[in-house]
């Protein structure tokens, strides 16, 4: 019996000590970790303050001259690198300061200024408010300090006009003034700061608001906000997120310490993050936290060829609406719809510039126009850029080019990692592609092959056979075509003749495209070969007051066609996601399988085709002929940017929803000012971004043109 007790006295022994074990492993297990936090983006708000609607009752020249939002007109500004002093020079006899004002309350300017010894004794100037005049200065050659009194009814709220006439001695004199030193206090002593970003963080005298524009349409966005006590001891922050439909508080923060608070901002449309001070306040940090997306593997796709040929064909001057597959009435273009029909019809492509050597420039990097930097027409593109057919060429595939627009020249970087470089300056487009196609015809692959042909350029001169079926049925008395463009008003039948003459030149190029394909066809690489067809800008006929192209950034010459057929992969779709000349380039290395680097512009169009990136912003840049435009594309919207000096403020910024306005006839930027001031703070950091690469690189350095350069320029009408 006993045999058999011992066990049964023993189990429950055994099973106490296992509780017990149990027990004190449970008790002393570390605890679980915490769920690591979602990964998220952050942007520094502070970096965005020279962008933002900063509005104060204490304003100083430095402050006034590193707003982008605002303008300066008929000043010069001058600079001290050793002191980083500005100083303002009046041009001539009027000039005018935007000051963006907190409140109404009444305020005292106070101004440095002094005249040319030509203007002695001295120099009259009057100085006026939202056009009331507050003062005659006597202003002499030696610099005196100057003290205006602005009245409260003059002002408003936001942006005020302040405004210098001179009277100077002589028809025109240059620089009479110069204004050395502005300041604006509420009336009273001068005894406080204006708005300034340091090192240290961003300082608001008290009553400054900041206004940021912010899309708020992606969930989960937070924001970070440190601040610290001003000089003058602690201050708070009042923060709203205003919608039109009205202004939510979010939270009031006090600068205590060092703290920082993270507030949830209310998911929603296109708002303003408003910040307020009350009372002198530093702050030292202010981020947005942006939850990022999950990435998602790309859509299986059909296998392609390994390595495949690749070949870019840019038709000159063709806008997209003058092809039949875009909408034109008449059948322009029945190589390219049959093509696009086969492959990917990308509807809303846009163009990096508006015309050739900076459009160019980014088909063959991928790069931006502030990255590259082939602003004007001196600008080069420099051996530190690594070119499209240079990364090919360094993987193996032969490479060659066939232009014969000749402002695009080796001379000035184009040539970058091409083993040939055939030059056919305003040949006809079939001779250019028959040399295109005797080459391939020699190279078993793979090959990359960059063709360029002239055909709808200025001036307009198709063969009868492509002009023919599209001329009006009843012709004006004057039918040189290109002596009528140069005329400054057109009767009605005259640009339909010129538009008629434009259209024959789009065929012309759409059968040197065909031959392109057929020569593909008859050497059995059809099926070998990506094609990529698009054109470096488009064409204007008076649609906003402007012929021809190279000035302006309006659909017409903004807008251009993009078709892509990549064997095996494309079964043939319209795609109406905005895309960009910069988007082949990462397109290409993609199908030759080569990695993208990541300062490039672009992104890849074949894997997904379709895919839509609502933060996506598209940015086009014109800097020639006294143009300066940004344009910036945000799915249907576009946002005009006019940087020339002497744009009135009412015109610098223009705003067009495509989808319901392709004409570009309706401007709402008046209408909805968040929306223009988002785009243009957004596309400013993005643009900052390609500066630097431009500066890492050293790009865009400029060199003396040859005369057969010169002449080229001269010969397409870039320069008179």
């Amino acid at each position: 019996m006993s045999i058999h007790s011992e066990p049964r006295a023993f189990a429950p022994a055994v099973g106490r000590w296992a509780c017990a074990a149990a027990l004190l492993a449970l008790c002393c297990r570390a605890p679980a970790p915490a769920p690591a936090p979602a990964p998220v983006d952050t942007v520094d708000l502070l970096s965005r303050f020279p962008d933002v609607d900063c509005r104060s009752d204490r304003l100083d020249l430095p402050f006034l001259l590193s707003r982008s939002l605002l303008k300066h007109r008929g000043f010069e500004e001058a600079r001290d690198p050793a002191s980083k002093a500005s100083w303002l020079w009046l041009e001539e006899a009027d000039g005018r300061l935007d000051l963006p004002l907190a409140t109404t309350g009444a305020k005292t300017l106070r101004l440095t200024a002094r005249c040319k010894v030509s203007q002695k004794p001295q120099l009259p100037v009057e100085v006026s408010l939202n056009g009331r005049v507050l003062a005659t200065l006597a202003v002499t050659p030696e610099e005196t300090e100057q003290t205006v009194e602005m009245p409260a009814d003059a002002q408003v709220v936001g942006r005020n006009e302040l405004r210098f006439q001179a009277r100077p001695k002589g028809a025109r004199a240059r620089r009479p003034l110069m204004l050395t030193h502005i300041k604006i206090d509420p009336a009273g002593p001068s005894n406080g700061a204006a708005p300034s970003l340091t090192s240290q963080g961003l300082f608001l005298p008290s009553g400054t608001s900041l206004r940021y524009p912010l899309n708020a349409a992606r969930p989960g966005l937070t924001l970070e906000v440190g601040l610290r006590p001003g000089p003058s001891g602690g201050g708070r922050v009042r923060i709203t997120f205003a919608r039109e439909d009205g202004e939510q508080k979010l939270a009031e923060v006090a600068a205590n310490g060092e703290a920082t608070t993270i507030l949830p901002l209310p998911p929603g449309p296109l708002g303003r993050l408003v910040l307020t001070s009350d009372g002198a306040t530093s702050i030292r940090a202010l981020r947005l936290l942006v939850p990022k997306r999950p990435s998602s593997p790309s859509p299986a796709a059909a296998p392609s060829p390994s390595r495949p040929n690749l070949v870019l064909f840019v038709a000159d001057a063709v806008r997209a609406d003058f092809l039949s597959a875009y909408g034109h009435p008449l059948p322009t273009s029945p190589r390219f719809d049959a093509f696009a029909r086969e492959g990917w019809l990308f509807e809303d492509a846009t163009a990096q510039s508006a015309w050739t050597r900076p459009s160019v420039a980014s088909l063959l990097t991928g790069l931006g126009v502030d990255a590259h930097g082939i602003f004007g027409q001196g600008n080069t593109l420099v051996p530190g850029i690594t070119t499209l057919a240079e990364a090919l060429h360094a993987a193996g595939y032969a490479t060659a080019a066939f232009v014969a627009n000749d402002v695009v020249t080796p001379t000035l970087g184009y040539a970058q990692g091409f083993e040939a470089w055939k030059a056919f300056p305003r040949h006809p487009s079939a001779e250019v592609v028959a040399a295109a196609v005797a080459w391939m015809r020699e190279r078993p692959g793979p090959f990359f092959v960059y063709i360029h042909t002239l055909g709808a350029h200025r001036p307009y001169l198709p063969p009868s056979e492509h002009w023919r079926p599209f001329q009006p049925a009843r012709l004006p008395p004057r039918r040189d075509v290109n002596a009528l463009v140069l005329q400054p008003t057109l009767a009605p039948d005259e640009m339909a003749l010129v538009r008629s003459a434009y259209a024959g030149e789009v065929h012309e190029s759409d059968a040197a495209f065909g031959d392109l394909l057929s020569g593909l066809q008859a050497q059995g690489v059809q099926d070998r070969t990506a094609v990529a067809f698009t054109a470096d800008h488009g064409e204007g006929f008076d649609e906003h007051g402007d012929r021809g192209h190279g000035i302006r950034l309006y659909q017409e010459t903004a807008h251009v066609p993009l078709a892509l057929r990549v064997p095996g992969r494309t079964t043939g779709a319209r795609i109406a996601v905005p895309v960009q000349h910069a988007d082949l380039v990462p397109t290409f290395l993609a199908l030759a399988g080569l990695p993208t680097p990541p300062e490039l512009s672009g992104r890849d169009l074949a894997a997904p085709p379709a895919a839509a990136e609502p933060d996506r912003m598209l940015i086009s840049r014109v800097t020639y002929a006294g143009a300066d435009k940004v344009a910036v594309r945000w799915g249907r919207l576009k946002l005009i940017a006019n940087e020339e000096p002497d744009t009135a403020p009412s015109d610098r910024f223009e705003l067009y929803d495509l989808a319901r306005d392709p004409g570009e006839a309706d401007d709402l930027g008046e209408r909805r000012p968040e929306t223009v001031e988002y785009l243009w703070m957004e596309s400013r950091a993005r643009r900052a971004a390609e500066e630097a690469v431009r500066l890492r690189l050293g790009a865009g350095r400029k060199v003396e043109l040859s005369p057969a350069d010169r002449e080229a320029l001269r010969a397409l009408g870039y320069v008179e």
